[in-house]
């Protein structure tokens, strides 16, 4: 599912190239440096990226988390609360304001946003039935026990491992990407990063900034939510 609103630049390839070639380099250092990475990847919950690129008057921010921190939950929306949740949340991001905060004296303009994520559509039917399933399997195993207790308990610790497998195969993300235009770019020398208050599923994000000046990077959380730039 995708909710965009498109702009094309030519500083946009060359910003998001070098964006890249960065945090490729750093993931890979990650990788070969810590178990736990090699193990889980990227995709943490709690945890998100942010990209700031940053030439003249032009400004590209990415942000990329996993859908937990946004919605609370990685699957396709099973009701109509949780299709309602995802909507919302699409609609919330594509503003900008609840995301970030430049500096009024940077007269920065948002000239694009685009929201995309791929928890895909609802099947309401299907995961209902999938669920009934489930609490029937569990009412047979108690009714069962007396008659074959062990078989039971085997039969059942299948069928939490198979549970366990499918939570943890349902990985989605939420990709985010804003453009703006600033008249005054030499007075962008932060930005506030405040969706931590909007989205309380995040305890920290990852960022990279590349400028005209320079490069660096640095871990926000709730507490330090303030990006200087370079």
């Amino acid at each position: 599912m995708s909710y965009e609103r498109s702009f094309q630049s030519p500083a946009i390839s060359i910003l998001r190239m070098a964006i890249l070639c960065v945090v490729t380099a750093i993931l890979l250092t990650a990788t070969h440096s810590s178990a736990a990475t090699r193990q889980h990847g990227a995709h943490v919950h709690g945890i998100g990226a942010l990209n700031i690129a940053q030439e003249n008057n032009e400004l590209f921010i990415e942000l990329t988390t996993p859908a937990a921190n946004i919605v609370g939950f990685e699957h396709a929306p099973r009701t109509d609360e949780q299709e309602k949740a995802v909507h919302e949340a699409v609609e919330q991001l594509q503003t900008a304001m609840d995301i970030i905060a430049l500096p009024a004296a940077a007269q920065c303009e948002m000239k694009s946003a685009e929201v995309q994520h791929d928890m895909g559509e609802g099947d309401y039917h299907d995961e209902d039935h999938h669920h009934e399933g489930e609490h029937h399997g569990e009412k047979d195993s108690h009714e069962e026990a007396g008659h074959n207790h062990g078989e039971d308990i085997h039969h059942g610790e299948e069928h939490d491992h198979d549970e366990d497998h499918g939570e943890h195969a349902a990985h989605s993300e939420f990709m985010v990407r804003y453009h703006f235009v600033c008249a005054s770019p030499e007075k962008l020398s932060s930005i506030d990063v405040v969706l931590f208050e909007r989205f309380r599923g995040f305890e920290a994000i990852d960022v990279q900034v590349i400028t005209t000046s320079g490069q660096a990077s640095q871990r926000l959380t709730p507490a330090d939510y303030r990006v200087a730039l370079p």
